[in-house]
């Protein structure tokens, strides 16, 4: 015959438990690295808005966020881009990337055209800036 299984050893009988404390879940800023990357290494494109999740998608808080964010921040501008809040959408804060001084020559043409015609000079030096 067969053995009987020992009493009190792991019969795969589910382990009762307390309640499982809430999932800690961060901002997964790896994707929004990746597009900031292929933004930076795009000679074509000068601007791109970013828009960084406020909270998971299913609602829920992300842990330590603030600090995600910062630490984001940090990174774009160490790539020399610029960055500045946009009114934020639903449940995304958005930032527009932009790169410094980074217009194509045919854009620069058009503006020095343009700004060419400007008689005030107070205009001209509010256009530069």
């Amino acid at each position: 015959g067969t053995a009987a299984e020992p009493i009190g050893m792991d019969s795969g009988a589910p382990v009762q438990e307390e309640a499982p404390p809430p999932e800690i879940v961060r901002l997964d800023d790896g994707p929004l690295r990746e597009k900031v990357e292929a933004f930076h290494k795009d000679e074509n494109i000068v601007m791109m808005e970013l828009e960084v999740p406020r909270c998971t998608r299913t609602g829920g808080t992300l842990f330590e966020r603030s600090k995600s964010v910062s630490e984001l921040k940090t990174w774009i501008t160490t790539l020399g881009l610029e960055y500045r809040e946009l009114p934020r959408k639903a449940n995304c804060d958005v930032f527009l990337l932009r790169k410094h001084q980074a217009f194509p020559e045919y854009v620069l043409d058009e503006m020095i055209a343009e700004l060419s015609q400007l008689s005030d000079p107070a205009f001209l030096e509010e256009a530069v800036r």
